[in-house]
């Protein structure tokens, strides 16, 4: 099966031309038969169409799929341009997962913009895990001084109250008990946003003083060294289970003002 969706993902394009070639072929065909001979059922007539059109949505679906997991590694200026490219949007690959959903951020907020993000989460069968950034740690001082020092004009406070803002999105579309269940705090800024779907690992290199708008790229563990994507497993897991890392709880909700 893997190896039939990398077949497929690299010759999208030419199966996306046959796809469409063939079907205004089989249109047209169809079409000059029902003119021809008067006699032809409409309804047999209609039916055709409709079953040929439902075709070529359900193989236009299996293209999108097979590039997203087994496909090309996939390269953007930014994170929303990498989403883009990929042809797929973010809420629909979260919700399409089955087996795991890790994401590290910093103050997700290009994330929660979009509520339909955090609402798949909900709609994902498997386990989520959520760490974002400190709102009250050392790391948003860390970087608001890089933006400064790139003489990026940044109020004090304004990446806390991103933070916070995240929070109040996930708790408001997920749930409060949901969210405490799912969501650590963690200290020092990481260098990269890390979301992983499935197999999939989209990888958002954090530029000094610039978030989701670093260039990113998608990558799928099945297409290079098991040690690539393990490194980022490994990470993940460091900072979940790390002493300075932060369990969500109501006395700290509180605390922040949530």
């Amino acid at each position: 099966m893997s190896a039939l969706l990398s077949a497929i993902a690299k010759r999208t394009s030419a199966i996306r031309a046959i796809l469409y070639g063939g079907y205004v072929v089989t249109l047209v065909t169809t079409l000059l038969y029902a003119y021809t001979h008067g006699d032809a059922p409409l309804a047999f007539v209609g039916r055709w169409i409709v079953g040929i059109l439902l075709a070529v949505v359900a193989l236009e679906y299996v293209l999108l799929w097979a590039r997203f997991t087994k496909g090309r590694i996939t390269v953007g200026k930014s994170q929303g341009a990498l989403i883009e490219a990929m042809g797929i949007p973010l809420d629909q690959q979260l919700a399409m997962a089955k087996h795991r959903i890790d994401l590290l951020g910093r103050s997700f907020k290009s994330f929660t913009d979009r509520a339909e993000n955090v609402r798949a989460l909900r709609r994902a069968e498997c386990e989520v895990r959520i760490l974002m950034l400190h709102p009250l740690g050392p790391g948003v001082s860390e970087i608001a001084r890089a933006r400064r020092e790139l003489r990026t004009p940044i109020r004090d406070g304004y990446l806390a109250e991103e933070i916070k803002n995240s929070i109040v999105r996930c708790i408001r579309d997920l749930g409060r008990d949901r969210v405490l269940q799912i969501l650590r705090l963690y200290q020092s800024p990481s260098t990269c946003a890390v979301y992983r779907i499935d197999d999939a690992y989209l990888v958002t290199v954090y530029t000094s003083g610039h978030g989701a708008s670093s260039p990113a790229l998608c990558v799928a563990s099945s297409q290079v060294e098991g040690a690539f994507c393990q490194g980022f497993d490994r990470s993940f897991e460091e900072i979940w289970e790390a002493d300075s890392t932060v369990k969500l709880t109501e006395e700290l909700l509180n605390s922040l003002g949530i």
